[in-house]
């Protein structure tokens, strides 16, 4: 009986780490491959999380081209400033925008994890009765972070913008490791809000 018992639980064991090493399979080639909404789409705001390289600059220069009138920035430090960040933007590309991008840049200062970066982005999205949005992320951080949105914003539509990071980070093993911690991290999320919604 034991024996029985025990190979029943290695058996499930197995499976189950099959389908979680075909999910992961899946979740890189969609990192790898993912492309952003092509800019010619606009939407009535660009939602920028901070955390990975490149998150903010690329929000900004999608401001500047004109994807968007409007550009909310959430999880930003307390100590940075619209100014401080627009200063950045242009000594990293150079640029020199025709408007000022002040005016139509909002900052959120309190939101700390990417559940609270959903939850302050719905705050200013039904305050700005806003109807599309273009997320911009990292690309391993996007499916979490589209999840959380879209599960509180589901009357909104929304186009992924992701990041590259695999030449922004410090080597291809740093890469890797986000997008392991990333991936269980999303399947937590995918669970949780699979059950919420069931109830």
């Amino acid at each position: 009986m034991k024996l029985k018992l025990l190979t029943f639980l290695l058996a499930s064991f197995s499976v189950l780490l099959a389908i979680w090493g075909l999910g992961f399979i899946l979740f890189v080639l969609s990192v790898l491959n993912s492309e952003p909404a092509p800019k010619a789409q606009k939407t009535e705001a660009i939602v920028a999380l901070t955390g990975g390289a490149g998150r903010i600059d690329t929000a900004i220069e999608l401001l500047a081209q004109g994807t968007s009138d409007k550009l909310f920035i959430t999880g930003v430090n307390p100590n940075v400033t619209k100014g401080m960040l627009i200063k950045r933007w242009k000594k990293s590309t150079k640029a020199k925008p025709n408007k000022d991008l002040n005016c139509c840049i909002y900052i959120d200062y309190e939101a700390e994890n990417t559940e609270q970066n959903a939850q302050e982005t719905q705050k200013w999205v039904e305050k700005h009765d806003i109807d599309s949005i273009r997320l911009v992320t990292s690309d391993y951080h996007m499916t979490r972070s589209y999840l959380e949105t879209k599960d509180l914003l589901s009357d909104v539509e929304i186009y992924k913008h992701p990041v590259s990071q695999l030449n922004k980070v410090d080597s291809r093993l740093h890469f890797w490791h986000l997008v392991f911690t990333e991936y269980n991290k999303t399947l937590l999320i995918w669970t949780r809000l699979n059950h919420e919604n069931k109830n």
